[in-house]
């Protein structure tokens, strides 16, 4: 639920005075302490690590980011904040690699659409709650430190979760980097999923979140809503996916919706009434999110099925630091051109990149058998 804080982050940087160039300095740069972490990290844990203890203390990050931006978020703080948490971020590949290990192979689908679904719940509450709270409660910068102390508390109790409730697994090795370990058999699902992953960085949240609140004038609760929207796109498109198979068919239509509703959003740039815009915000949010959970499901179905187990830890620390890679110029990129030449832009940019990963499905899908 406290990853509430992460999506108001951009605002709450807008309010105390940052501009949209800043924010795509504060991102780019984020991915590139992602980048020396990953490597670094990657060579330290070379030798095989606890996945328990990696998701732990990259968790423990969340509690020094969310006090920096509860107590003191001056400019070099945040910088700090953002350059610790990314720097660890590449320990997030033991997340992947828990879901590798205990989730059961032949219900992957049912699976994944628990996985999708609850986080989704908790945050189809947290974020109107918010919403409410920071614009009819306290709209100020205190509603916003009250926020994020929330958002530590709540990171001290993940954290203890990890440590109590979380099951130790085999040591699995990883890398960064290493870009031979991907194998030929996954490299074009691996490919989509970057090129996907690309498309979507294009148009981050903090230039979604500049143009509903400091172009159209949106408040906090209206933002909160449409954001809702997309958290029970995510439950209902996991009710969906659960009720259907990993096929070309279900990811190719899933990709051409999500692209579809980027190209919507580029037309809100043509009407002028907020309340249009917030119906039109709305959609965009519901119909990206519950195809784009659609996708996800059925992704890491077919991606999964065919990623030995020992090769786990591996394949994804080289896909953690691959998706670094792909997001590291994107956020100053897409801020000037918001700024510069057209704040909606870049979601027309987004849809044309998302649709082409469907030549690379077509190819990945034909292998039925798993890598060895």
């Amino acid at each position: 639920m406290y990853l509430v804080g992460d999506i108001f982050e951009p605002i709450y940087l807008f309010i105390l005075g940052w501009s949209l160039i800043y924010l795509g300095v504060l991102y780019t740069y984020s991915y590139v302490i992602g980048i020396l972490g990953s490597i670094i990290i990657g060579r330290l844990f070379d030798k095989g690590f606890q996945p328990k203890w990696a998701m732990l203390i990259f968790e423990l990050s969340s509690i020094f980011f969310y006090s920096v931006y509860a107590f003191y978020p001056r400019i070099e703080l945040v910088f700090l904040a953002h350059g610790i948490t990314m720097f660890l971020s590449s320990l997030s590949v033991s997340y992947q690699t828990m879901e590798k290990e205990l989730y059961p192979e032949e219900i992957y689908e049912s699976a994944f659409a628990i996985h999708m679904a609850l986080p989704n719940a908790t945050q189809l509450v947290s974020i109107i709650s918010a919403g409410f709270f920071l614009t009819y409660i306290m709209p100020n910068i205190l509603g916003f430190r009250i926020l994020y102390i929330a958002c530590t508390i709540l990171s001290i109790i993940s954290s203890l979760f990890i440590l109590l409730g979380i099951p130790k697994i085999k040591k699995s090795k990883t890398s960064g980097l290493k870009f031979s370990k991907i194998s030929k058999r996954i490299l074009p699902l691996v490919a989509a999923e970057l090129i996907i992953l690309f498309g979507y960085s294009i148009s981050p949240q903090f230039i979604y979140l500049n143009y509903v609140y400091n172009i159209a004038g949106m408040n906090l609760f209206l933002i909160s809503i449409t954001i809702a929207f997309a958290n029970l796109a995510g439950i209902i498109g996991s009710l969906i996916a659960e009720r259907g198979k990993s096929s070309l068919k279900n990811i190719t239509i899933a990709i051409i919706s999500i692209s579809a509703s980027y190209s919507l959003m580029y037309t809100a740039k043509f009407v002028r009434n907020m309340i249009q815009i917030f119906i039109l915000s709305s959609i965009f949010a519901f119909a990206s999110y519950i195809s784009d959970t659609i996708w996800f499901i059925y992704h890491r179905t077919a991606l999964y099925e065919r990623v030995p187990r020992e090769l786990k830890g591996t394949i994804f620390g080289v896909m953690s630091s691959l998706r670094m890679l792909v997001f590291m110029v994107t956020p100053i990129i897409s801020a000037l051109i918001a700024s510069r030449i057209d704040p909606l832009a870049t979601f027309i940019l987004s849809s044309i990149i998302i649709i082409a990963s469907i030549p690379l499905y077509a190819i990945g899908l034909r292998e039925k058998s798993k890598i060895s």
